[in-house]
């Protein structure tokens, strides 16, 4: 089920990243940099469980385009 893997990890850095970037609420005051971080974590431990390239570079690719400013 890796091609689901690879949709539910992208699902999840895209609500973190929307959090981090579009809801100013006070949760997120109290912790400004957890979403950043949370984001490098969650991807980081998908790679871990992930050997092919090729979706490693094509969840790179959707980062870069659609969250390059982090």
């Amino acid at each position: 089920m890796h091609e689901e893997a690879k949709r539910y990890c992208l699902g999840i850095l895209k609500g973190i990243y929307k959090f981090g970037k579009d809801e100013p609420t006070e949760f997120a005051e109290w912790a400004s940099d957890a979403p950043r971080n949370y984001f490098e974590v969650v991807f980081d431990k998908w790679k871990e469980g992930h050997e092919d390239g090729d979706d490693i570079g094509e969840v790179e690719d959707v980062i870069e385009e659609e969250m390059n400013d982090w």
